[in-house]
């Protein structure tokens, strides 16, 4: 077995920065936007109650009769998944580096350096959250066992997420006739998601505040592209921000969420809302880094999570994605 460090700048010479420069990456910004409700220590799986009923209202009698429309108990289930980060690293790369002069004097005592370890464990922590964030929006179960270990979608297979299931969901409303999102007709789209959008939800007092566009950066970019750039005049110039809001309703960048693609709904972190992900424990959320083995040179990084997502309602979602439930499969 390998180990993963891999050591590119030798020239150990002259001197070094106390600062190191890691590679642009993200938090899992489902989570740290609270878009959806966290539902924390969930060993096996977890439901979460669904209720309704539907016309109550009768003629007053005497002796009433019950109207015939049951009150219906369900629920979703959350079934979290494992997904582990596990990488080997050997201290004695360093010898060729800068940090040779942080190593232990006996090589059996070596460790990675302080600084390297620090700036190691955050990086990959940092990726594994990058690529949950993405699983959440666009897990499939259908790639394990079908695609690559360097494929992308290796790193989403883990569990189905709010897209899968969204687009295999015929109680999802989806806006018709989606294309490539441009900054000419994102705009439009995103008003048919309003209009389709369930009454009582648009109904209720408090729809500022719950009622939400959710996109990635790239289809926000598009929007501020239409909100400022054009002859139409929108009461923004070129070089003003534009408002994260959408006729009153807040817009949500989040990195998860792929190109062409934006659900509107509500996206509150608490159990009132319509979107959860269930984990094992937030405490799963950081790495480990140890010595291998007694008898071994390298010290390996590891993480173990279990995660799930699901939503309450279908009815109350509005997707609008050029994917298809062909999109999932390998």
């Amino acid at each position: 077995m390998n180990d993963a460090l891999t050591i590119v700048d030798t020239r150990y010479a002259g001197d070094q920065q106390a600062f190191w420069w890691p590679r642009a990456t993200v938090t899992m910004t489902t989570v740290a936007k609270k878009a959806c409700i966290v539902i924390d220590g969930v060993k096996k799986q977890t439901s979460v109650t669904t209720l309704d009923t539907d016309m109550p209202l009768q003629p007053n009698a005497a002796t009433p009769a019950p109207d015939g429309n049951p009150v219906t108990i369900n629920s979703t289930l959350l079934v979290p998944q494992d997904v582990m980060v596990f990488k080997l690293l050997n201290p004695r790369d360093f010898e060729q580096h800068w940090n040779a002069i942080d190593l232990a004097k006996q090589i059996m005592a070596r460790e990675l350096p302080p600084t390297a370890a620090a700036y190691i464990v955050s990086q990959v922590l940092r990726r594994a959250f990058q690529y949950l964030d993405q699983c959440l929006w666009v897990g499939s179960t259908e790639y394990q066992g079908k695609v690559a270990a360097n494929d992308v979608r290796s790193q989403y297979q883990y569990f189905n997420g709010f897209i899968q299931r969204m687009v295999n969901d015929a109680t999802v409303k989806s806006v018709a006739g989606v294309s490539t999102f441009t900054n000419s007709n994102i705009v439009g789209f995103m008003e048919t998601a309003i209009q389709d959008t369930d009454p009582l939800l648009k109904a209720n007092p408090d729809k500022w505040n719950r009622l939400k566009f959710v996109m990635n950066p790239n289809t926000k970019t598009l929007f501020d592209q239409n909100m400022t750039i054009g002859t139409t005049y929108k009461n923004l110039g070129y070089a003003d921000r534009t408002p994260n809001y959408f006729q009153g309703y807040e817009i949500i960048e989040l990195y998860g969420v792929p190109d062409n693609t934006f659900v509107f709904g509500e996206f509150i972190n608490d159990g009132t809302g319509n979107f959860a992900i269930a984990i094992n424990a937030y405490e799963d959320m950081e790495l480990k880094l140890e010595r291998y083995r007694p008898e071994d040179e390298r010290w390996f990084v590891q993480g173990k999570m279990k995660m799930d997502v699901g939503y309450g309602w279908g009815q109350q979602i509005v997707l609008c994605t050029t994917l298809t439930t062909a999109s999932f499969i390998a």
